[in-house]
């Protein structure tokens, strides 16, 4: 569990690292990009409600379930946890994540910009926010739809099979991915990215991936202690929400708009012997980039 967790912490700095002192980089919004990415998500998401079963589990059901299934080794103890607590502290702080996101245009200001400018910014991480959210929850919920894995408490012994149905309610074989942990990665992922990105080089930065990375990682843990999921929930829940929550910022790089590039060969004589070197030349609107590949 431990190896895990570190894993993707580890996967958050990722967006920070060989960034340097480069210029930082500012997010556009085009609408023919926007429009794919917000239609895709709400596709995903929709189409997984309108299918979705959501059965309500019987004492039958609950006899059916094996409790000796074989599970992976960072599975087996997770039906031995409950905790009410821990479930409900789980739904409050990525909602407390969310909020940072929507407040991180007033909580962090570049010297280069301008107060009046708040607004403007707040719409676009708003909308990159909502098309990474959409699309992390349409993924995750045909996830859960198409593996259909019964929560760990189902298959323990520290609930009263009344019990269990009534805690299931409507999603006991929803285990798989988590939706908690996707969310919450998704949430800290993005946000960092936006951090490191947009503010290359200026202090406290760091702060970003820690605050929310710590956050995440709560979140995380207090899913696995209140018996609603496995770790590998988890880290399939996490992977869907970094992967997403990385993705959606850097299609809005504006170093992708105006982008002009150069391939050729060019000759090359050294050490008394002759060639050619593949010439790849691309501009930025952060600066020019050369990649050089010699051919003797």
């Amino acid at each position: 569990m431990q190896r895990l967790l570190a894993f993707w912490l580890c996967m958050l700095f990722l967006p920070g690292i060989g960034q340097g002192q480069q210029q930082p980089k500012t997010f556009v919004v085009k609408p023919v990009r926007d429009f794919s990415l917000m239609s895709t998500g709400i596709v995903l998401y929709g189409s997984a409600a309108v299918v979705s079963r959501d059965p309500v589990l019987t004492y039958a059901d609950l006899e059916s379930l094996d409790s000796q299934m074989k599970l992976p080794w960072p599975d087996r103890y997770a039906k031995n946890r409950w905790s009410v607590h821990a479930d409900h502290a789980s739904t409050v702080v990525p909602y407390m994540m969310a909020g940072i996101v929507g407040l991180y245009p007033w909580l962090w200001k570049r010297q280069d910009e301008v107060s009046n400018n708040r607004w403007q910014q707040a719409q676009t991480l708003g909308l990159m926010y909502a098309e990474a959210w959409l699309i992390q929850a349409g993924v995750k919920d045909w996830l859960k739809e198409m593996v259909s894995r019964p929560r760990p408490f189902l298959l323990g012994h520290l609930l009263t099979d009344t019990e269990k149905i009534e805690q299931a309610g409507t999603d006991g074989m929803r285990s798989f991915p988590s939706g908690h942990a996707s969310g919450a990665w998704m949430t800290a992922s993005f946000l960092t990215t936006i951090a490191m990105l947009s503010r290359q080089g200026k202090k406290r930065t760091w702060l970003v991936p820690v605050v929310m990375g710590s956050a995440a990682l709560t979140t995380t843990c207090l899913r696995y202690a209140s018996g609603r999921h496995y770790p590998t929930d988890l880290a399939a829940g996490a992977f869907v929400g970094m992967l997403t929550g990385i993705l959606v910022p850097v299609l809005h790089l504006q170093n992708h708009e105006n982008r002009s590039k150069t391939v050729g060969f060019v000759p090359r004589i050294s050490g008394g012997r002759c060639g050619l070197t593949l010439f790849a030349q691309g501009v930025f609107d952060s600066g020019r980039n050369n990649i050089n590949i010699g051919m003797p």
